[in-house]
């Protein structure tokens, strides 16, 4: 009997993302593309959010006292760890986080213009996150490209 695991949180990032490269380069298009683009990064940052608490709770565990708190890395590490995997590595989820921090933690200055090619990499990062967790992680990201 096979286990498959889905979250809508990934799925609906790749939605957004698809939306976005399907965005025209008009200058309102150009508005539409980096909003679809910063959805689809904050999607897919919650869904390894989402992905993390789910695997808290169905391992019944608790979080350790260095994983309290808004930071995401001690939770990741923690639970590769309880996986009995190496933690990633951390400069490179600093680059991804960082992307998705950029818009929740505005400057003031202006929008961070994203492009397709590194919110492409954010989804496949925290979709590799979440498949740690999970490795029977279905993300149909494929059909939703295929209904454009």
């Amino acid at each position: 009997m096979s286990h498959l695991t889905f979250f809508t949180t990934i799925e609906d990032a790749y939605y957004y993302y698809f939306q976005a490269k399907g965005a025209s380069d008009t200058k309102n298009g150009r508005v539409i593309k980096q909003r679809h683009l910063r959805a689809a990064v904050l999607l897919g940052w919650v869904g390894v959010d989402d992905a993390m608490a789910s695997w808290m709770k169905e391992a019944d565990r608790v979080w350790p006292h260095d994983c309290k708190g808004a930071r995401s890395f001690p939770k990741i590490r923690f639970i590769f760890e309880q996986l009995g995997l190496p933690p990633p590595d951390e400069s490179e989820f600093d680059i991804h986080r960082g992307i998705r921090n950029e818009i929740t933690h505005p400057s003031g200055v202006s929008d961070p213009p994203l492009t397709l090619p590194e919110v492409g990499d954010t989804l496949a990062y925290c979709k590799r996150l979440m498949k740690t967790m999970y490795p029977h992680l279905v993300v149909r990201e494929l059909c939703l490209q295929a209904l454009k």
